[in-house]
């Protein structure tokens, strides 16, 4: 997989050595220290995702050691606990249930997918800001290489071409840094009988 935004980092999803919420260090907990070699406890993320970084209005964003959850009351503090018991506001990549809170507009922003007022919502907005999802020119340089395809989908129309379909297969493929996104907007096109094959 590419990546336009940044190079790739592994990243602890529980912080190994500080935990911040919403930039505030929690006092009193021991960080997850027993996870820091945990392989279910790995998540990739590229660097402006996971390192701390201003953005040009001066923002930070960047996961860093943020983990707020839901409710304190409820946080592990020792490797026996239960961490299933806690409900983390960051969404995590490796949940399906999580990559479906966010939307992906034909605009290019990424965009929470529930209900505003809900904690699903909060959770994605929280993300979405946190990271910086459309922040760096994400949006402007995701819309820009959606016109090309959208061009494409125009004149080629309702008949299958085969060197368009292998072109946009390379955007609905696993390995491609915007799938979400490209399938979201190709989907824009399921009129289209060919085009629905491919989805």
């Amino acid at each position: 997989m590419k990546s336009t935004r940044a190079p790739f980092d592994v990243d602890h999803f529980r912080p190994k050595l500080g935990i911040t919420v919403d930039g505030v260090k929690l006092v009193g907990h021991d960080e997850y220290y027993w996870l820091a070699y945990e392989w279910s406890n790995f998540r990739l993320s590229c660097q402006r995702c996971n390192r701390p970084e201003k953005d040009d209005a001066d923002v930070l964003h960047g996961k860093a050691n943020e983990f707020p959850i839901r409710n304190e009351a409820q946080r592990c503090a020792l490797p026996a606990e239960y961490l299933n018991a806690e409900s983390p506001r960051l969404l995590d990549p490796c949940m399906e249930a999580d990559c479906e809170l966010l939307a992906h507009g034909i605009d290019g922003e990424v965009k929470p997918a529930a209900r505003n007022g809900t904690w699903e919502h909060q959770r994605a907005r929280y993300t979405i800001d946190r990271l910086g999802f459309n922040e760096w020119n994400m949006p402007e340089d995701k819309r820009s290489r959606w016109q090309t395809l959208a061009t494409l989908l125009a004149v080629v129309g309702d008949k299958a071409n085969p060197a368009v379909t292998a072109e946009i297969k390379k955007y609905l493929s696993h390995d491609h840094e915007h799938t979400s996104f490209f399938r979201s907007a190709i989907g824009t096109h399921r009129d289209k009988a060919w085009v629905e094959a491919l989805l």
